[in-house]
């Protein structure tokens, strides 16, 4: 089952390469444009004569090795369109800057398959993309070169005598969405060949897929290594970017918590883990929507195919349509990270039209949203539906729950005033029954005190008409007491 889904995968990955990455190339009428065969016989006559920055665009299949010396751009009118039979040891020589080649086949047919494809010599911020290299010991060799891209090329050798990729002391390369198959090394990264990265790149039957010789600092994430020998040499080197790594195909461990993401780290020797090991392959994809380019990825056990983005002509709902093919497991699942810009929620996933529900992982915020769902292993198409009517009703449901939610919350306040209402008038009640009490008291003690004043008033009249009667009676007495006066003599 497993040589199966790995045939079926390089089949696949054959068909993308070869039709969904189609790169014809379209160039306005310009001194700086220059075709082979039409304007000269050879590619190489091309070369020679081209001024910096020129376009080459080539057609039919040549038996020739090239050099480039010069910034330009070489490439074939299709994919794998134009091709290029080399007849000594490097196919296609790169000494320059600012070299961009895509679309071609480049291979050797002499009995003799010694020698490189494209081989990049003190060269810098070079493109080499949508190539296929067949035939040949070494698919691409970089020496001594830096800054350069390597994107989207098949790079096989049948004959498991080399390198798919070499590098040499070369450093801050980029190399992704390249398919590596049947090679002895798959990456030879040498001599202190540091801070280079591997996204997205798919590794097959080579022995081992990548080999680390002296060098350190590497990043590899999204990688899909497949073979049994997977990574040699112990430097210390970074195997996850973004809490995400590669995907493995001898770990085996559960995925308890439905991410995507393993359990447990995957231990490649005592220097290197990857600690954010995948449950499946990764593929990425471009959409293009009002001119800006947005990033889809899945991670899945199923091989994907046919991926494309629509949106209905009637609902205006965005789509994403992709087909998985058997991937040889009971229930397959996928991952599926998708911009809210591009496709905001909710989203509606569609498995060969049936309706599943899927998972809004915890980690998605308002720039992404992250989407598992799994689904009966066999060929199906899978639609993730962004609905415009969904996402109205869900809207005016938003708003009736929150119309709900304020609703109640006035209830809950009106019963609780109508509670403080109550309990106010209970205690007015209350203070009435208290003020009644308090004012007869009042009364009680107001009369008391009216009696003492009264008896006051009493007393004092008394006491007034005692001492009237003392002072009286003290001058009356004075007066006759007093002396009366003596006769005259």
């Amino acid at each position: 089952m497993r040589k199966t889904v790995l045939v079926l995968l390089v089949i696949l990955l054959l068909s993308v390469l070869a039709s969904s990455l189609q790169l014809k190339i379209v160039v306005s009428a310009s001194s700086n444009v220059i075709y082979v065969p039409r304007d000269f016989p050879t590619i190489q006559k091309a070369i020679d004569n081209a001024t910096l920055g020129s376009t080459i665009i080539v057609n039919g299949t040549y038996h020739e090795d090239i050099m480039i010396n010069k910034s330009l751009s070489l490439f074939g009118v299709d994919s794998y369109s134009a091709e290029i039979q080399g007849i000594s040891r490097y196919v296609v020589s790169i000494a320059a800057d600012n070299v961009h080649i895509k679309n071609f086949t480049i291979t050797k047919t002499t009995t003799d398959l010694d020698g490189i494809g494209i081989r990049i010599y003190s060269g810098n911020n070079n493109t080499i993309e949508n190539n296929k290299i067949t035939n040949i010991n070494t698919g691409i060799f970089l020496s001594l070169s830096n800054n350069n891209t390597i994107s989207r090329n098949f790079i096989s050798n049948r004959l498991n005598v080399d390198n798919g990729i070499g590098l040499y002391r070369s450093r801050n390369n980029f190399f992704s969405d390249n398919v590596i198959l049947n090679n002895t090394i798959g990456v030879l990264v040498s001599t202190l060949s540091n801070d280079n990265v591997f996204s997205g790149n798919i590794f097959i039957n080579n022995s081992p897929e990548v080999n680390l010789d002296s060098s350190s600092n590497n990043v590899f994430y999204h990688n899909s290594f497949n073979g049994s020998i997977q990574v040699t040499n112990g430097f210390s080197n970074y195997w996850s970017a973004s809490n995400e790594g590669n995907y493995w195909g001898s770990y085996i461990v559960s995925d308890s918590n439905n991410d995507g993401i393993g359990d447990q780290p995957y231990t490649i020797d005592q220097y290197n883990q990857d600690s954010f090991p995948l449950m499946g392959r990764f593929s990425g994809y471009t959409v293009t929507l009002n001119g800006k380019n947005y990033g889809v990825a899945v991670i899945s056990n199923s091989p994907i195919k046919d991926f494309s983005f629509d949106i209905g002509e009637e609902t205006g709902n965005k789509i994403v349509i992709f087909n998985v093919s058997n991937g040889g497991d009971a229930i397959s699942f996928c991952r599926i990270m998708i911009p809210t810009e591009l496709m905001s929620s909710p989203y509606v996933v569609l498995v060969s039209g049936e309706e599943i529900v899927p998972s809004l992982l915890s980690f998605s915020n308002e720039t992404v949203a992250f989407l598992y769902f799994t689904y009966v292993d066999g060929n199906q198409t899978i639609s993730v539906i962004s609905s415009k009517t969904l996402y109205l009703y869900y809207d005016l449901l938003d708003k009736y729950v929150a119309l709900q939610a304020s609703f109640s919350d006035l209830n809950v306040s009106y019963y609780q005033l109508l509670n403080n209402y109550s309990l106010l008038l209970y205690n007015y009640t209350q203070l009435q029954n208290q003020y009644s009490v308090l004012n007869m008291s009042y009364q009680e003690h107001l009369l008391g005190y009216s009696r003492n004043v009264e008896n006051m008033q009493n007393l004092v009249y008394v006491f007034a008409s005692t001492t009237a009667i003392f002072l009286m009676t003290t001058v009356y007495l004075s007066k006759r007491t007093k002396p009366r006066n003596r006769s005259r003599d």
